[in-house]
C-alpha cells in the first residue's frame, strides 16, 4: 500500500519470498538449537489420515513425462504454507489472542482509511486496493474476528470494528462469512445481529454498482468457475478418485464459459501455457477435488463438519466455517498473503486439542 501511494507497484511474489526467508530464519535457528526436540503439528485426525494420500499424490506427478514446475509448486502451496507456519511456531511460538485481534484492527483502520480517503479524492465511494488483492485482506480480517468472538476477555467493541473493516473492503464473501460467524455467536445481542445482516447486505449490492457488475448470475467468475468444474468432472470421471495431477493440464473437452475466458487466457499467457489448469479455479474445494481427489476433499470436509459441531472450542467452530464457506469463494490455503497466518491461527486452534484414545497409543 505504501509503494502503491508513491506512484510504485511491487511484483506480487514477494510475499512468498518473505514466507521463504523467515523458514530458512527459523530453520537456521532450530539448527542452532538441537537440545530442543521437534514437534510436529497437532492437526485434525482427518488430516493425519488425508496426509500420507496427498504425499504419494505429491510424487507421481514429479516422474511424469509431461511434469510442469510452475502449476506443480501452485498446487504445493498449502503444503509449503503449513510447513512456513510451523516452522515459524517453533522458533518464536504461538502469537497471543490478543496480538491475532490487534493485527487484524490495524487491518481494518489501513482499509477503512484507504477507502474514506479514495472516496473523498474521486467524490464518489470508492473501493480499496488494499494489499492488491482486498479480498484476502477480508479474509485475513475475518480470521481476527473469529479470535476476538472465541475469547470472551476481547471487548465486543472490537468485533464490531473487525466487522466494519470487513465491510469496507467490499467483499461479497468476507461480508457473508463474517455475517454467518456474527449470526452464530452469543455474545452478539439480537439488535446487533439485524444491523449486521442490513450491513453486509447493503455492502454486497453497492459492491456490483461500484464495480459497475450486474446482477446476473451468469457474469459472477466464481459461478463459471464452478460449472466448468462441474463439466470437467461430467466428462472426465476418472480423476475424481485420486486427482487429475497436480499441475497437470486438464482435460476439458468442452469450451471455457466466456465470462472467464479472458482472465484464463490472461494467466497462462503470462506463465508460457496453453490449457486450463487447477490453479485458474479459485474456490479451495475444487483445487483439492481437482488435485487431490475426492477422498482427500472428503477427509477435510469431515474435518470441517466435525469442529463446526463440537463445543469444546468456539475458536475452532469459527474457523471450520471461514473454511467452509470461504472455500466456496477463495483458495484460502493457497493464497501467498492469507496461507500463513491461517495455518498459524488453526495450528493454534489445534494445540489443546485430544485425540481418540485409541489414536494416542498408536
Amino acid at each position: 500500500m505504501s509503494t502503491r501511494a508513491l506512484g510504485r507497484e511491487t511484483f506480487r511474489s514477494w510475499i512468498d519470498i518473505a514466507w521463504l526467508l523467515l523458514s530458512l530464519t527459523a530453520i537456521l535457528h532450530s539448527i542452532l538449537r538441537l537440545d530442543r526436540p521437534l514437534r510436529f503439528p497437532h492437526l485434525p485426525l482427518e488430516v493425519l489420515i488425508a496426509a500420507p494420500i496427498v504425499l504419494i499424490l505429491a510424487i507421481v506427478p514429479i516422474i511424469g513425462k509431461d511434469f510442469s514446475g510452475v502449476t506443480y509448486a501452485m498446487e504445493m502451496k498449502p503444503i509449503l504454507y503449513i510447513a512456513a507456519a510451523w516452522l515459524w511456531v517453533l522458533m518464536c511460538g504461538f502469537p497471543s489472542r490478543r496480538a491475532f485481534v490487534q493485527a487484524g484492527l490495524c487491518l481494518s483502520a489501513l482499509i477503512v482509511t484507504e477507502c474514506a480517503i479514495s472516496s473523498v479524492i474521486y467524490r464518489t465511494l470508492t473501493r480499496p486496493v488494499g494489499s492488491g488483492e482486498v479480498n484476502y485482506d477480508a479474509c485475513l480480517i475475518v480470521l481476527s474476528l473469529c479470535v476476538a468472538l472465541a475469547d470472551e476477555n476481547t471487548p465486543g467493541i472490537y468485533s464490531l470494528l473487525l466487522f466494519a473493516g470487513t465491510l469496507a473492503t467490499f467483499s461479497r464473501t468476507g461480508a457473508a462469512v463474517a455475517l454467518v460467524i456474527l449470526l452464530v455467536s452469543r455474545r452478539v445481542p439480537l439488535t446487533a445481529k439485524v444491523m449486521a445482516f442490513g450491513a453486509a447486505v447493503a455492502v454486497s449490492l453497492f459492491s456490483f454498482l461500484i464495480r459497475g457488475l450486474e446482477l446476473n448470475v451468469d457474469q459472477i467468475d466464481r459461478y463459471l468457475m464452478w460449472t466448468s468444474a462441474i463439466q470437467l468432472f461430467t466428462t472426465s470421471p476418472s480423476g475424481l478418485i485420486w486427482g487429475y495431477g497436480a499441475g497437470a493440464r486438464l482435460p476439458l473437452s468442452s469450451s471455457v464459459p466466456s465470462g472467464i475466458e479472458d482472465l484464463w487466457l490472461s494467466q497462462t499467457q503470462k506463465l508460457d501455457l496453453s490449457g486450463v489448469y487447477a490453479f485458474q479455479y479459485h474456490a479451495m474445494w475444487l483445487r483439492l477435488v481437482i488435485t487431490w481427489g475426492i477422498i482427500v476433499a472428503a477427509l477435510i470436509l469431515m474435518a470441517v463438519i466435525v469442529w463446526i459441531f463440537q463445543k469444546s472450542s468456539l475458536l475452532r467452530r469459527y474457523l471450520a466455517i471461514v473454511v467452509l464457506l470461504e472455500g466456496f469463494s477463495m483458495g484460502l490455503a493457497y493464497l501467498s498473503n492469507v496461507g500463513v497466518p491461517f495455518w498459524i491461527l488453526l495450528l493454534f486452534a489445534c494445540k489443546d486439542m485430544t485425540y481418540p484414545r485409541v489414536w494416542r497409543r498408536i
